[in-house]
């Protein structure tokens, strides 16, 4: 099974006021390779996306053959 990295981003202090950043380089192998890729994205989200703050992730188990 591989897992894609899904990133929820939200505007600080406007719930409301959120997107899904989905990662580009994986899919990953194991769930934990997918965390860790959320965890490098977390911090480059306000760095490039002012003013938008990392919030909450998910790693989706992708289906096999299908790549997202």
């Amino acid at each position: 099974m591989m897992w894609k990295a899904v990133l929820l981003a939200c505007v600080i202090g406007g719930e409301t006021e959120c997107i899904e950043l989905h990662d580009q380089l994986g899919p990953y192998k194991t769930q934990e390779k997918c965390v860790e890729r959320i965890y490098e994205m977390g911090p480059l989200v306000h760095k490039h996306m002012p003013p938008y703050v990392p919030v909450s992730y998910k790693c989706i188990p992708l289906v096999r053959g299908r790549l997202s």
